[in-house]
């Protein structure tokens, strides 16, 4: 278990955003970077995880303030976008930042719960395409391969944040899901930089984009 002391800091918004949650084999989807400066050059791991292998995010390029990369999905099956960003530092911090989005195509498979690898990582522990409005979605956090005890995960959708509570001991937290929509669940963690010499802090940022519907369910 790996409890960590949380520090009031200003978290760094890093998330993707794919133009499609529900998607079908063969079809082309952008997927949208957000929240670094748009250079393709900060990022790394751009891939689609998926039941037959992982796939890499191609043809990554600036569209305004964002970079959009492709993915074409190749097997019906939960599906996992993952990304991070080259460490940055600015103002004595070194910043870590790390995103997920999750899709289906047909019917769900467990690919949602295993880890991508990502240092800090966001893990469903339900089926996160069956979600409805006033369901509970149970997670926990990771860092380092450890969990990650009394952090304060956010939500966020259409633009408006709320906190959705503190992960407890075993880095686990069900957030309260109260609407319909595409959702951002982003955590962040701040400490004494390891590395004096490197920054004074360091901090690791991770979120998971998902959608909900109002009606049936995304997967039967």
């Amino acid at each position: 278990m790996l409890l960590l002391l949380v520090l009031p800091a200003a978290a760094a918004d890093f998330y993707l955003a794919p133009s499609e949650f529900v998607v079908v084999p063969g079809q082309r989807i952008d997927v949208t970077i957000l929240g670094v400066p748009p250079e393709p050059g900060r990022l790394r791991d751009a891939a689609l995880y998926t039941p037959k292998g992982v796939y890499n995010v191609v043809n990554l390029r600036v569209v305004g303030d964002a970079v959009v990369g492709d993915a074409t999905i190749p097997a019906p099956g939960s599906l996992v976008l993952a990304v991070r960003a080259t460490p940055e530092t600015a103002a004595g911090e070194r910043r870590n930042l790390y995103a997920k989005a999750l899709l289906v195509s047909d019917a769900a498979d467990d690919l949602f719960e295993r880890p991508t690898g990502l240092a800090f990582e966001i893990l469903p522990e339900a089926n996160p395409f069956r979600l409805r409005p006033g369901d509970r979605f149970p997670i926990r956090l990771v860092l380092g391969g450890k969990p990650a005890g009394g952090i304060p995960v956010t939500m966020t959708s259409a633009g408006l944040s709320h906190p959705a509570g503190r992960t407890d001991p075993a880095g686990r937290i069900e957030a309260l899901i109260p609407a319909a929509g595409t959702w951002r669940l982003q955590a962040t963690v701040r400490e004494r930089c390891a590395e004096p010499g490197a920054a004074d802090w360091e901090s690791w940022t991770t979120s998971l984009t998902f959608a909900v519907t109002a009606g049936d369910s995304l997967v039967p």
